[in-house]
């Protein structure tokens, strides 16, 4: 908030000679000072063990309009003001973030035959485990097609019409 209140009456490369810090510092500064309320950072309190990323992750999550509704609220709990600052910071900080899907690996195995992987596929990867124990030539096969695979699919999109990803 110190560097906010500089920003309103000094140019950028005073206040960084004036606090003896980087110019990315800086940038990180105001951008948790802009984005999280100071009614937010006064209830959390100096949260010591966050650091930095922790802040600017929450500045983030705060950039989201629908969230300072759900914030407010939470700062507003008696319970949690009785906590730690640090634990304040993650209890604001675990109620904005969105879970993502839970995945269970789907076995892969053989007709009839026993598992020799998984495969767990998430909104980000798509990720293929084969067990060398069972499967050590398909783990080989694999390997050596995965770049064909590739290019065959990517020839096929090229001559399909337009989908979305």
């Amino acid at each position: 908030r110190f560097a906010e209140r500089l920003e309103a009456r000094f140019r950028r490369e005073t206040i960084m000679s004036a606090m003896s810090i980087h110019k990315s510092d800086l940038s990180n500064m105001l951008t948790v000072a802009h984005h999280v309320p100071e009614a937010v950072s006064d209830a959390i309190g100096p949260a010591p063990k966050i650091g930095r990323r922790g802040w600017i992750e929450l500045a983030d999550l705060m950039k989201n309009p629908g969230l300072k509704e759900k914030v407010g609220k939470l700062i507003a709990d008696p319970q949690l003001q009785k906590q730690e600052s640090d634990e304040r910071f993650k209890a604001v900080l675990s109620a904005l973030k969105i879970p993502g899907p839970r995945t269970r690996p789907e076995q892969l195995s053989g007709k009839g035959g026993p598992g020799f992987g998984t495969v767990v596929s998430t909104a980000r990867n798509l990720t293929i485990t084969v067990d060398r124990k069972k499967a050590p030539a398909f783990a080989d096969f694999l390997r050596s097609r995965i770049q064909d695979l590739y290019e065959e699919f990517a020839a096929g999109r090229a001559a399909a019409p337009e989908e979305p990803q």
